[in-house]
């Protein structure tokens, strides 16, 4: 049980400095900016599945995101709408990215090169079996800066792309 208690206040230590950092926003209003950044535009129930809500609270996450300029709706087609980050929702996802990268490094800084090299394979060997499918991936990568975890270098996306590939045979 020592174990699970450190992980579970590592897991709070985490959350807490992400939420001092976001602006005041929720951690679900961030996680829509990070994924409209890494993504571009989606509909509304694909942002409200990738940030892990159900679509009435993805709509008041957008609606309030929309009041204060970060995101705006286009109509796609019929009934559809997409959600894009406005330039001023472009730059807040910039600025949360940069600040969730410097919490993380500040959290790591005492460790040693070999330990966090440790660590990652570690943190990979969690992520890989967390990951169900490639909708739980979407998920789980809400928050990723997705130019930096591609393919194979990504044990998420290995992990859901295992699964398709086992499925389809």
């Amino acid at each position: 049980m020592l174990m699970e208690n450190h992980f579970a206040a590592l897991n709070t230590a985490v959350q807490d400095r992400m939420e001092q950092v976001g602006d005041g926003l929720s951690s679900r209003a961030v996680a829509v900016l990070l994924t409209l950044s890494n993504r571009g535009s989606l509909p509304v129930t694909s942002v409200a599945e990738i940030v892990g809500v159900s679509q009435p609270t993805g709509t008041r996450l957008i609606d309030g995101l929309e009041k204060h300029g970060h995101l705006h709706r286009r109509p796609r087609d019929g009934r559809s709408v997409d959600v894009c980050l406005t330039p001023k929702g472009r730059r807040a996802a910039t600025r949360l990215q940069k600040a969730r990268l410097a919490v993380i490094e500040e959290l790591l800084a005492p460790l040693t090169r070999s330990e966090r090299k440790t660590l990652g394979q570690v943190i990979d060997k969690l992520l890989f079996h967390a990951t169900a499918g490639r909708r739980e991936a979407r998920t789980i990568c809400r928050a990723c800066d997705h130019r930096v975890c591609i393919g194979r270098d990504c044990p998420v996306d290995s992990r859901a792309t295992e699964i398709e590939l086992s499925a389809a045979e």
